[in-house]
């Protein structure tokens, strides 16, 4: 199937019956029907920040990479280190094209000896296949789409912990037994699920793969079970809002086919060490001759708005750059943002973004909420 040929028809999340009993305002992102906000966007991140919420990720691609050479494969694929990674592990890498763009970014956890089970991102799906399955021909190693089959759901918050262990998931939750990027096989009340210490919110959180034929029962059991805590679901709205406090790239808006890992600050996920990998050397390239932008985090001053698209002005008031994605921040109490800056504009530091509602704005190399990761680890 050629990519975002299934954006035509608008498909159903497992879950969609209980968004649309419950009044969520819906939208649609890559042919699928997502929960935009159930009661307000500003209300739900605070909610998941304070206590917990539920979140339909459901669209988000699935591919299954099995076989005797299914390591070697996603090694090549991968700009950092597959081959090494254990059972129950998981990793956040790029996949490269041979000029070095992005593409896509996805997490890639290893469940059996020859199994590797993958998340890409909604609209590049399509692409992340015919990626694997390129580089594929001459190995042992089968690619599958498992999206429309397997449901997805994140549990995210201070809580998500107590939740899950109330829902009835009888295996240890601490940071002993699973920590941060690791994933175990458990059972939930007869459903086997793939329980992974993972999220997009930077919070403690966790997220949950199994059969779509139990999505509906589970994510109702899960809504039943949060409501005396405080936990309830979260719209999109409000995971885009969280995402961006934190910093976490977006695909299609902070990162895509023409930006690579060292621009978009993501050269921690290249290992050097590694023999060859897909893009290894453009991106050499890339490293040897120097950049001439990479992406910053950006904090707006009180009344100043940011948003895609807004121009970045330098000291001088001369153009240095662009908004890929700016929002309110309700946790920070401030519009925040990631964007492109001219490597010559000193960072940390402050530039200004143009426009009728412009004004300062305060450059960092490192996210504004939480900076050193501390809430992820509960």
């Amino acid at each position: 199937m050629a990519e975002g040929s299934d954006i035509a028809i608008n498909k159903k999340t497992p879950f969609y019956p209980w968004h649309r009993d419950h009044g969520a305002a819906l939208y649609e992102k890559g042919g699928w029907v997502r929960p935009a906000r159930y009661e307000g966007a500003r209300q739900e991140h605070l909610r998941v920040r304070a206590v917990g919420g539920i979140i339909d990720v459901h669209s988000m691609g699935k591919v299954v990479v099995e076989g005797e050479h299914a390591a070697a494969l996603l090694d090549f694929a991968a700009t950092n280190d597959i081959a090494g990674l254990k059972v129950g592990g998981a990793r956040y890498t790029c996949f490269c094209a041979e000029d070095g763009g992005i593409v896509d970014d996805v997490i890639v956890y290893r469940t059996g000896e020859d199994r590797y089970y993958l998340i890409t991102n909604t609209l590049s799906r399509y692409r992340v296949l015919d990626f694997l399955r390129d580089h594929a021909l001459g190995r042992q190693a089968a690619v599958a789409d498992v999206t429309s089959a397997t449901a997805y759901i994140a549990v995210q918050g201070p809580r998500s912990r107590e939740l899950l262990a109330a829902a009835g998931i009888k295996v240890d939750l601490g940071d002993s037994a699973l920590g941060y990027f690791e994933a175990v096989e458990v059972d939930l009340h007869g459903v086997p699920v793939l329980l992974a210490r993972t999220g997009y919110t930077g919070e403690l959180g966790y997220e949950l793969n199994f059969p779509a034929e139990y999505g509906l029962d589970v994510w109702e059991h899960l809504c039943a079970t949060g409501e005396p805590m405080g936990i309830s679901p979260v719209g999109g709205e409000a995971m885009m809002t969280l995402r961006l406090e934190k910093g976490y790239r977006s695909y299609g808006s902070d990162i895509d086919l023409g930006v690579n890992p060292l621009e978009a600050g993501l050269g921690w996920v290249v290992d050097w060490n590694k023999a060859d990998f897909a893009g290894r050397a453009a991106l050499a390239a890339a490293r040897e001759r120097g950049l001439d932008r990479r992406m910053v985090y950006l904090r707006a001053e009180p009344e100043v708005r940011l948003a895609r698209g807004d121009q970045l002005l330098d000291a001088a008031g001369q153009p240095a750059g662009e908004v890929t994605s700016g929002l309110y921040g309700p946790s920070l109490e401030a519009y925040v943002g990631l964007g492109y800056l001219d490597a010559a504009v000193p960072a940390p530091g402050e530039v200004r973004v143009g426009g009728e509602l412009g004004g300062q704005v305060t450059v960092a190399r490192r996210p504004f909420f939480d900076p050193a990761g501390e809430r992820l680890r509960g």
